[in-house]
C-alpha cells in the first residue's frame, strides 16, 4: 500500500472512463497495490460537481491548517 507522510493509505482511485486509465498495465498495478478503481460517467455534471465541491472543501481546510500553523509558530 502507498501512504503519505500522515501514514494514511490510499484505498480508492476515482477516474473517468477515459482510455488513459483503463489500460491493462494500470489495472494490474492497481490490483497489486490493493486499490479500488471507481470510474465516473463522462459528461455527468452531478458527479463532476461533487468532485469539484470536495476539492474546494479540502483546499479550504488545507489553507486554514496552514494559517493556524503559522499563527501557532509565531
Amino acid at each position: 500500500m502507498w501512504s503519505n507522510t500522515t501514514s494514511h493509505s490510499v484505498k480508492k482511485l476515482y477516474t473517468d472512463n477515459g482510455g488513459e486509465y483503463i489500460t491493462l498495465k494500470l489495472q494490474s498495478f492497481l490490483k497489486e497495490q490493493e486499490f479500488i478503481n471507481e470510474t465516473i460517467t463522462l459528461h455527468i455534471h452531478q458527479q463532476n460537481g461533487y468532485a469539484e465541491q470536495l476539492n474546494c472543501i479540502l483546499l479550504e481546510k488545507m489553507q486554514l491548517m496552514q494559517i493556524e500553523a503559522y499563527l501557532l509558530d509565531s
